[in-house]
């Protein structure tokens, strides 16, 4: 879990993102973690959701270099992220479900972020 009281909780989250980016070129899996890591930030830091689209589309640029960009199967990622969600809602909890989270609540995060002159 990260805390927001340290100082260097980018510096360790993006360290993260960026190691499950080089194992993306491979594991198709590792973009659903990344979604899921960067929804749990957005849920608990002021990460907006432009800032995780961002990350995402970085990372997706770098894209999938030995896997068919076209495969249609969804991905399957049943293992928990949020550790401390699974203890009150495991299904939430998992990976391809924070996942499928990701587009909802980035696009929440921007809405709540907006300063009243810009409206």
């Amino acid at each position: 879990m990260l805390r927001r009281t340290d100082p260097q909780w980018r510096l360790y989250l993006l360290l993260c993102v960026y190691a499950y980016e080089r194992l993306n070129r491979a594991y198709r899996i590792s973009e659903v973690i990344t979604q899921g890591l960067l929804s749990m930030t957005m849920r608990d830091t002021n990460m907006s959701g432009s800032e995780a689209y961002k990350i995402m589309e970085e990372l997706k640029a770098r894209g999938l270099v030995d896997v068919d960009e076209d495969l249609e199967e969804e991905i399957r990622a049943t293992f928990m992220v949020d550790l401390s969600l699974a203890l009150t809602n495991p299904e939430a909890a998992k990976a391809e479900n924070m996942a499928n989270e990701f587009a909802d609540l980035a696009t929440f995060q921007d809405l709540i972020d907006l300063d009243p002159m810009d409206i």
